[in-house]
């Protein structure tokens, strides 16, 4: 990209825009970039999140310039505690009285709070869609306009069409059908998982070690440990990490997408989340890659794995990006089902007895990583039988997460994981019990609860409140088809086993912080 002569704006980067073909930076020169303390501090953010945002800022800014760019650039070293909005303002009043343009932000109170302090300067803001959306947000507002009720799938085969993907000459899905998830929810059977390829990481380099120490040292309050830290921290790596996943693990990601192993973080999960998510990748050039591969070599790339990938990418992270923009600010305080429980301490230390959450936990304080199923039916079934305040959870998971951006995030846990929207985004809450989980992973062979048992101190917690959730919402929950089955069950236990469920789902209540 040519800088031009004269800048005609000053262009704002933000943590999250890391795209070096960015239109915010045509005709643009000065460029202002600000390592905010307050963005890791408001939510106690993971350490390894933390270094992620800023180191690969600090690598992007190196990138600028060499490209000509005034980088107009405040580290975290240099001791400012206002909030990030504040600080660009302040940076701006010695700066030329030019507009400042800035990409769509990623989260909307950091808009608001752009639109708000840019008139309050008397300085013009040019807000500029974001290119690596495949759905603007005007495209969706008007395609929820013209539905009663949105769904994904109906959401996804309509971007399917949009943009040719998986599709043949004559306008249908590739095999046949949109679909293939049923294909997609293998466990991986007493023996688990077998040649794991290593994950594609990264040791950091001088730029992400003085990051670390600056982080280590000026926020050492912030939880988990960036010892591990090997993510993705400019456009070179991410393109190094998205090449492994094609020709390594894809292959092996859709049968076992659902699975779950003790001490296997990874497992054929693509870690690619993180450098879409600040720009480093774009969303189309992942599904592209995956497409081709899949032309090239249908044997060895299956339509139903391919098919699933994309399905994240191109159906969910579009529909979840549409609906935090339709939804926001009220998405942030939903609480469809009226919970207020404080999150147990252990979420913060991952001391739980429940060797599921342990395991979970542990290795999200450890990597700041945790792949969907344990996030959406570890952590966010527990939270929702539990009854835990969805806000709380909701920040916890921005808070722990390295790919955690608030578009991102926060509609996955409120209208997914917490169903905290209710049904007018969710066909159901993604709820089940202590058995699901021993299905789908080992964890419950080395706990010291019992999954199938529901009235005991042995019983598992999942289980004990999933029953006593079904019996207290079943005036609800019955009206929805995608529930007949577990109302059904609930309906043939007898009143005597519905009490002392009841009875052990308090006692579990009363000391969950044990639990």
């Amino acid at each position: 990209m040519d800088v031009a002569p004269a800048p005609h704006a000053i262009a704002l980067v933000l943590g999250d825009q890391l795209d070096l073909d960015s239109p915010v930076l045509q005709a643009c020169k000065d460029v202002l970039m600000v390592e905010a303390a307050d963005e890791s501090l408001r939510i106690q953010s993971h350490r390894a999140r933390t270094v992620l945002f800023l180191s690969a800022m600090r690598h992007f800014a190196d990138a600028l310039r060499q490209r000509g760019f005034v980088v107009h650039y405040r580290k975290l070293e240099e001791g400012h505690d206002a909030p990030l909005v504040d600080q660009i303002l302040s940076m701006l009043k010695a700066m030329p009285p030019a507009s400042l343009r800035v990409l769509e932000p990623g989260e909307w109170a950091i808009e608001q709070a752009l639109i708000a302090g840019c008139k309050a300067q008397g300085r013009a803001l040019e807000l500029i869609e974001d290119p690596h959306a495949l759905c603007s947000r005007k495209d969706f507002a008007r395609y929820a306009a013209k539905r009663s009720r949105l769904r994904m799938e109906y959401f996804y085969r309509d971007m399917r069409q949009r943009h040719r993907v998986l599709m043949d000459a004559e306008g249908q899905p590739l095999g046949g059908q949109w679909n293939f998830d049923t294909e997609n929810r293998k466990a991986f059977g007493v023996r688990g998982p077998s040649g794991l390829p290593p994950p594609a990481r990264f040791a950091p380099d001088s730029i992400s070690s003085a990051v670390i120490d600056a982080v280590q040292t000026k926020l050492d309050r912030l939880p988990g440990s960036c010892a591990q830290f090997a993510w993705p921290v400019n456009r070179a790596q991410a393109l190094k990490a998205l090449d492994h996943f094609i020709e390594h693990v894809l292959p092996q990601f859709g049968p076992f997408q659902d699975a779950m192993w003790s001490g296997e973080p990874f497992l054929w999960h693509s870690l690619l989340a993180s450098a879409m998510n600040i720009k480093l990748l774009r969303p189309l050039e992942v599904i592209q890659a995956a497409c081709d591969a899949y032309a090239r070599d249908p044997q060895r790339y299956a339509l139903p794995t391919v098919e699933g990938f994309v399905r994240q990418i191109l159906g969910w992270r579009e529909f979840m990006r549409g609906l935090y923009w339709l939804h926001m600010p009220a998405m942030a305080q939903a609480n469809h089902f009226d919970h207020h429980g404080q999150l147990p301490v252990w979420f913060w230390n991952g001391q739980s007895q429940m060797n599921c959450l342990r395991q979970t936990l542990e290795q999200t304080f450890e990597h700041a990583y945790a792949h969907h199923i344990q996030r959406l039916m570890v952590i966010g079934n527990f939270a929702v039988l539990a009854g835990l305040h969805p806000k709380a959870v909701a920040d916890w998971f921005h808070a722990v997460y390295v790919d955690a951006v608030d578009w991102v995030h926060l509609p996955n846990v409120m209208v997914m994981a917490l169903y905290a929207m209710g049904p007018e985004l969710s066909s159901k809450p993604y709820i089940a019990s202590g058995q699901y989980i021993a299905r789908m992973s080992n964890y419950c062979k080395t706990c010291s609860y019992r999954p199938a048992l529901r009235d005991s101190d042995a019983a598992c917690p999942f289980t004990v409140f999933y029953w006593d959730f079904l019996q207290r919402h079943q005036a609800s929950l019955e009206k929805n088809p995608r529930m007949f089955h577990a109302i059904r069950q609930l309906k043939a236990m007898s009143p005597p086993q519905l009490a002392k469920n009841a009875q052990q789902a308090q006692r579990y209540r009363e000391r969950i912080e044990q639990l």
